[in-house]
């Protein structure tokens, strides 16, 4: 699939996300480059090639919920975490799938969920921007490091010998993690998501998801507004600017050239 194709077939996907979270009475918001696209340029930023959804952490688990409870209606879309996935699938957060699209990776594990949006939950995370990793951190960056080995494999931008004994310590890494290692990580992340409740704290953040580790203030999150995005209007933070500032500081100073580039390495086909 092109760019203009890839982002064609999300904002279907996107729609019925929508539609699925106002049948739920669940509150989404963007996040993440899909947010930045909303306010800087209306849109998917051009060059990106995923779409980014968050829900605080009681709004993700009604989601999870109605999703579960009509998974035949919602067909050809489902929700996925790894509660439903096999094994091979280590990813921490959720996503919504259009299963009419088939996703080719390179050289990770093919879980085929096809064209999907990623679903973030947002938990507590303390009364201060930088408690939650003051108390956390070490053991999460252990722990998603870890995860990465196999759900990232760093052998394929290396070369030669390199890349050889690259690929031979993922395979090591892949089996041990099938044989349940990988599990007890995905549980150890879901307990740390558990340490400070939502109710409590006046910070969240995304606990469960890759290292690079930012804060948010939680009144910022609990209510939306409507931002035009493509063809539709969409929910954002209702103070959309502190959750950018914290994730990309000058966030509305574009890229250098060579920068506008898609950050994943998959592609996807549409099934015949």
């Amino acid at each position: 699939m092109t760019p203009e194709e890839l982002h064609d077939a999300t904002m279907v996907l996107l729609k019925k996300l929508i539609e699925v979270c106002e049948a739920a009475d669940v509150q989404y918001m963007l996040a993440y480059g899909t947010l930045l696209g909303a306010v800087r340029h209306q849109g998917f930023i051009p060059w990106d090639d995923d779409c980014d959804i968050m829900m605080l952490r009681p709004e993700y688990e009604r989601f999870a919920s109605y999703c579960t409870a009509h998974e035949k209606e919602l067909y050809p879309f489902r929700f996925i975490t790894r509660h439903s996935m096999p094994p091979t699938y280590l990813m921490t957060i959720g996503r919504f799938c259009d299963t009419r699209y088939r996703m080719e990776t390179n050289l990770q594990h093919d879980t085929g969920i096809g064209l999907f949006l990623d679903i973030h939950p947002i938990d507590g995370a303390g009364n201060t921007r930088e408690e939650a990793m003051e108390v956390l951190g070490v053991r999460r960056k252990k722990t998603l490091d870890r995860l990465h080995l196999v759900t990232l494999p760093a052998f394929t931008k290396k070369r030669g010998l390199a890349k050889i004994l690259s690929f031979i310590g993922w395979g090591f890494c892949t089996v041990f993690f099938m044989a349940g290692y990988g599990k007890k990580l995905l549980n150890d992340l879901d307990d740390l998501a558990k340490v400070f409740p939502i109710e409590e704290s006046e910070y969240v953040g995304s606990l469960i998801w890759v290292s690079d580790y930012h804060s948010y203030r939680k009144k910022c999150l609990e209510q939306v507004k409507k931002l035009p995005f493509e063809d539709i209007e969409v929910n954002v933070p209702v103070e959309p600017e502190d959750f950018l500032t914290a994730q990309y500081g000058d966030y509305m100073t574009l890229p250098p050239e060579d920068k506008r580039i898609a950050k994943h390495n998959y592609r996807l086909y549409r099934r015949s």
